[in-house]
């Protein structure tokens, strides 16, 4: 086996001063691995290396041309706590392949073992960690399992700690892009680059961006930086691309432009990687190399573009030099690898935040509160959405304690300012439009909000106003709808979404929750917040709940991540999410839910929920040969004329159960009643009476249900309080509405709802 010579001169194991390299002398001479055997210990000023040989165990049919045995140096430093060099002393050692690190100008390769910091692995490096990698590196590298098929591509080079910041377009726009000085960054050095239109002309430009698209190169071993621009030509040689003509034209082209001749130039590549021959261009790797304090003149110079004209007594910047090929040694002008962060893009958010989105969702957000506000923000973070934000407010000095905005946008309305916040976010990519208006009264604005909601693919209400949420229930799109709020002590969050065909309706799912208010009992005290609000005006409303900025951002996280989730889907949903302030547990409380069928009476309209008609008619089953019946509960809006039938009570103990007769009792009723509406918030209401009638006979009030109607009708007439009396049939339900001294009536046939 041909091998180079080690590092450094031959020791004694006594000599060695680094604590790594000493402990791991100390642990091949307990022999306590086998496959490690000490050849000698040597040292420099600043290393001591251990010459260790090492057996590999190998398959029949090898990938990588590993050997059974390796020689391998290790280099530990002396005065520096790092993690230590790895060097193969084989000549022909496969240099070329992953997890290899390899010189520019010497072609020195060393082993990339772990792919986390040192600080990391500090506590836990011991010799038997360090020697059983070793093997483990050898062996994967020789099966091929050393770099997994869905690992990220390896990286080009090596860098520094030195940042850039170029628009993300940068290497291929033909705009030129310049830098103003730098920012001290913990002695690193940071450089965002601009357009040079949007510098003033009397500015001093002292960086300019010099971009290159290079050959795509397939996955190889990684390479140390280039240290000047003569080692960074050989290096790209390799992939066919020369950085020296590039330079030269690109210098010939801008020398006549204003201030650039006397800027130093960044030298930009952007790297298209493929991780195999044939295989796609699976990412793009950028690299920057500032030309450390050398000018454009003096690169054009070395370059033969163009001599300094001064020399000659002419007055002009340059004289173009078209035929000479005479070049200067490139190794004079030294470089820094500096590492490329370009602006986010638009698409790179999502990958970045763990999503796959298809085709952008367009949202309408109505409400730009605190709930609206972070969860758009952090929607546009995530790359999720082009939003339109509806919403009349005017931001105030203490909305600032949990709105994404700040004292910048005080009396400015909320939807404008978010806006213009969201769409900097991501520069030249703006995902946030702003209407400006009342959802309940948008006067002239109407058909602006009729044709953003027409338009829309989703319509999400964060108003946390239940008004708002009926008023966009009602609207005659067909768009889909998704409701998110917090309940009045920030301490739940409920998302209510429509089914894609929308036989599911927030009126169903608004009802469909307030059914599970009242009766979960984890739920107790959901809709009651004890806590007093804060008051931060003189006018009797100018007050606002005590919650926290923190909870805020807790439970719009976990909203957005369910609507995201969710609305991929055609099925409804409902669900209330539960925060403990004190342990910080999370709860999910699941909300059943069914599509509704509408039935006009007059100028009302009853939504009955299709479950409950299902449980009605089980019940009279049950029940027979005798009727029995109970109350209904559900929602009252007489703005829409709405009546939504959530629920039912059973009859009461007391109540009388016959064939073709039943009385409702009382015992308990005014109780439940109470506690229902407290718990619901007064949302949850009686409806009226429901009953049974056996099989054979109409489902058509007899005798002594119009006694029970003249009974509800002389207790609510006048009230301006809807009534209902409904009658569960064989084949049918019916139900007479009373209003005011008015009633109406109809019939639904079971069979239709496949229920008879």
């Amino acid at each position: 086996m041909n091998t180079q010579k080690p590092t450094g001169e031959i020791v004694s194991p006594e000599e060695l001063r680094a604590p790594y390299a000493k402990s791991a002398v100390n642990y091949i001479s307990h022999n306590f691995t086998p496959y490690i055997r000490l050849i000698e210990c040597r040292a420099t000023d600043h290393l001591d290396v251990l010459v260790v040989e090492i057996d590999v165990e190998l398959y029949q049919d090898r990938l990588i041309d590993i050997q059974p045995t390796e020689i391998i140096e290790i280099l530990f430093g002396v005065d520096a706590d790092t993690l230590p060099i790895f060097r193969p002393l084989r000549t022909d050692f496969p240099i070329d392949t992953l997890h290899v690190m390899v010189g520019i100008a010497d072609r020195r390769p060393s082993l990339c073992l772990w792919d986390i910091p040192f600080e990391e692995l500090r506590s836990r490096f011991t010799p038997y960690l360090m020697f059983a990698r070793l093997k483990e590196w050898l062996e994967q590298s020789v099966d091929g399992t050393l770099h997994a098929a869905d690992q990220p591509l390896e990286p080009v080079l090596i860098s520094s700690g030195v940042q850039i910041i170029i628009p993300f377009d940068a290497a291929r726009s033909q705009d030129r892009y310049v830098a103003i000085g730098s920012a001290e960054l913990d002695g690193e050095i940071a450089l965002h680059f601009v357009r040079q239109s949007q510098i003033s002309e009397e500015a001093s430009l002292q960086h300019v961006l010099v971009a290159f698209r290079t050959p795509e190169l397939t996955h190889r071993a990684v390479h140390y930086a280039p240290t000047n621009l003569e080692e960074l030509r050989l290096f790209l040689e390799d992939i066919d691309f020369d950085i020296r003509s590039a330079l030269k034209s690109w210098i010939s082209q801008v020398q006549q432009e204003s201030g650039l001749l006397d800027s130093i130039p960044v030298i930009l590549l952007e790297l298209p990687k493929k991780r195999t021959e044939d295989s796609p261009v699976e990412s793009t790797e950028y690299w920057g190399f500032m030309v450390g304090e050398k000018k454009v003149r003096a690169l054009g110079e070395a370059l033969g573009a163009f001599i300094d004209a001064s020399a000659y007594g002419i007055e002009a910047p340059a004289i173009l030099l078209n035929s000479n090929e005479e070049y200067q040694s490139l190794e004079a002008f030294e470089i820094l690898a500096v590492n490329v962060n370009p602006e986010i893009r638009k698409d790179f958010l999502a990958s970045l935040s763990g999503y796959k989105f298809g085709e952008r969702l367009s949202l309408v957000a109505i409400g730009a509160g605190a709930v609206g506000s972070k969860i758009i923000e952090i929607a546009a973070r995530c790359g999720f959405g082009e939003w339109t934000v509806v919403d009349k407010d005017v931001f105030l000095p203490h909305n600032a304690v949990r709105h994404v905005l700040g004292n910048w946008s005080i009396a400015e309305h909320k939807a404008e300012s978010l806006k213009e916040f969201i769409n900097c976010l991501v520069p030249g990519c703006p995902v946030t439009k702003s209407i400006v208006l009342d959802i309940k009264n948008p006067g002239k604005r109407q058909e602006v909000l009729d044709h953003a909601l027409d338009a829309a693919d989703l319509i999400l209400d964060m108003s946390a106003s239940v008004a708002v949420a009926r008023q966009i229930c009602e609207h005659t799109t067909n768009k889909r709808r998704a409701s998110l709020f917090l309940n009045p002590s920030g301490r739940d969050i409920v998302f209510l979404l429509e089914n894609a065909d929308r036989s599911i309706t927030l009126w169903d799912l608004e009802g469909a929750y307030y059914r599970s208010v009242a009766s979960n009992a984890f739920l107790q005290g959901h809709l009651n917040d004890e806590t007093a609000p804060t008051r931060y005006g003189n006018g009797c409303r100018d007050v606002t709940a005590r919650i926290s900025a923190d909870q805020i951002a807790t439970l719009s996280g976990i909203g957005l991540r369910q609507l995201i989730q969710h609305q991929q889907f055609d099925t409804g949903v409902a669900a209330i999410w539960h925060s403990d302030l004190h342990t910080g547990e999370i709860k999910k409380i699941s909300v059943p839910v069914a599509p509704g069928i509408t039935s006009k009476i007059g100028q009302w309209r009853i939504r009955w929920n299709l479950s409950l008609i299902h449980h009605l008619a089980r019940e009279r089953k049950e029940n027979l040969p005798n009727e029995t019946g109970g109350i209904l509960l559900g929602l009252v809006d007489l703005e829409h004329q709405m009546i939504v039938v959530v629920d039912s009570q059973p009859a009461p103990a007391d109540s009388v159960k016959r064939p073709h007769f039943f009385e409702r009792g009382t015992t308990g009723l005014a109780d439940t009643l109470d506690i229902i509406a407290k718990k619901t918030v007064g949302q949850l209401r009686y409806l009226g009476e429901w009953h049974s009638h056996p099989d054979g006979v109409m489902a058509y009030p007899s005798q002594d249900d119009e006694a029970v109607f003249g009974h509800l009708e002389a207790c609510l007439a006048g009230s301006s309080e809807p009534y209902l009396m409904t009658i569960v049939g064989q084949d049918e339900i019916f139900t007479r509405l009373g209003y005011d001294g008015d009633n109406d009536e109809t019939s639904l046939a079971l069979q239709e709802l496949h229920l008879s």
